[in-house]
């Protein structure tokens, strides 16, 4: 399977709303770039990548911010796809695996200056057990930055048999134990230590359909989902 999304998606496994002419590619690296910054990623840092799949994000903040990016998979056949990948890009200087669970980490207390998530921490079936975690690896005052799968609490309707479908679809397909609310999110982080200091809904930013959704000059326009749509719905749109 891990070859099979390679071959699809490339090194990068998750997905992010685009803008207007930007390609798939460069909306993947756009994030990745703005959540290494927030983690704090710059030359001398050692970062922490958690749940890194085949490191496509770590060796793209690696290569612009020169920070020391570990990426922890507890698949040792990513791991060592990493690595390979790493090589072919001369980044092995920069990034390396480690294979474990994020839900006890194989590192010493207060070893990272900063750490990220991108789509990884939602496969965790104890949210705070892997926050905590987190949260005991980063030095004092450092900085944790994730995207996360939320439910959104004003469109889900627990109620709704379509709804408890398509989030159960997602669950499955996706291999997690069960997608929280936004506001379940902070509460996990702060359980955990953290002081939550920004938070935004990314599909809203990027659905034009949504309430007090970006548009234009604002933000993205088009929505991370629409990788989904059929490639004949996409040159009618």
């Amino acid at each position: 399977m891990t070859l099979f999304y390679e071959a699809g998606w490339g090194s990068s496994f998750h997905f992010a709303p685009r803008w207007v002419g930007e390609t798939f590619e460069a909306s993947l690296i756009r994030h990745e770039h703005f959540v290494g910054m927030q983690a704090g990623a710059g030359k001398g840092k050692r970062i922490l990548d958690v749940g890194c799949g085949v490191g496509g994000p770590a060796r793209n903040i690696a290569r612009v911010s020169q920070a020391h990016v570990v990426g922890l998979n507890n698949n040792a056949y990513q791991c060592r796809r990493g690595d390979a990948w790493s090589k072919v890009e001369n980044l092995s200087g920069l990034v390396s695996f480690v294979n474990g669970s994020f839900l006890g980490m194989p590192f010493e207390d207060e070893e990272f200056d900063g750490a990220y998530e991108i789509e990884a921490t939602c496969h965790a079936a104890n949210r705070v057990q892997c926050y905590s975690e987190i949260f005991r690896v980063l030095k004092p005052g450092a900085a944790f930055a994730g995207y996360e799968w939320c439910m959104v609490e004003d469109w889900y309707n627990p109620e709704d048999a379509e709804h408890k479908s398509i989030k159960a679809g997602i669950e499955i397909g996706d291999g997690l134990p069960n997608i929280l609310y936004r506001h379940e999110i902070i509460e996990a982080l702060e359980e955990s230590g953290f002081v939550v200091e920004e938070e935004q809904d990314l599909a809203e930013a990027g659905n034009p359909k949504a309430q007090g959704a970006k548009s234009g000059e604002d933000g993205p326009t088009v929505p991370w989902f629409d990788v989904f749509r059929p490639s004949f719905v996409n040159s009618f749109r």
